[in-house]
């Protein structure tokens, strides 16, 4: 089989950031409108307000947890084929290799949503079978995954 880096494709940091946007806003509206809620309808004391501001700090902090953990694997991962083995190179503080013999894969899945569809882009999650235990691989935001996803099931018959 031929060695190639696997393409990767830059739509999901854009949808991440924009979800993020979005969220965040959609939060800080919501968050606006339930202390007018509280002060004018229900004559409650502000101290509520402030209770609700707190929920919206937390949500807004767990959103941006999660945006940067799924950003900080996309961005750190490199995915390549060679000499019949998937590499995955992750950069870090400590920077590891990862191979696997493509003969180990057991199947091959693309995950695609509806804006991957519109752009081809998606995820794909390979099953490799090794000696005593069985292993997932997921490769994140990869372009026209099911073209990398036919190559990798050629190369595992």
């Amino acid at each position: 089989m031929k060695d190639y880096s696997i393409p990767r494709s830059s739509i999901p940091l854009i949808k991440i950031v924009l979800m993020t946007i979005f969220m965040g806003d959609f939060t800080l509206a919501v968050s606006f409108l339930l202390i007018i809620f509280i002060r004018e309808t229900l004559q409650l004391d502000t101290t509520y307000a402030l209770l609700y501001w707190l929920i919206f700090i937390l949500k807004t902090t767990l959103v941006l947890v999660y945006v940067g953990s799924t950003m900080k694997k996309w961005l750190e991962q490199t995915y390549m084929v060679m000499n019949n083995k998937l590499i995955i190179y992750t950069k870090s503080a400590t920077s590891t290799t990862t191979s696997s013999n493509l003969k180990d894969i057991q199947s091959v899945r693309v995950i695609q949503d509806s804006l991957g569809k519109k752009f081809d882009y998606g995820d794909i999650t390979i099953e490799l079978s090794k000696a005593a235990y069985k292993e997932q691989v997921e490769l994140i935001g990869v372009s026209n995954p099911k073209t990398v996803a036919r190559s990798l099931e050629k190369a595992m018959k």
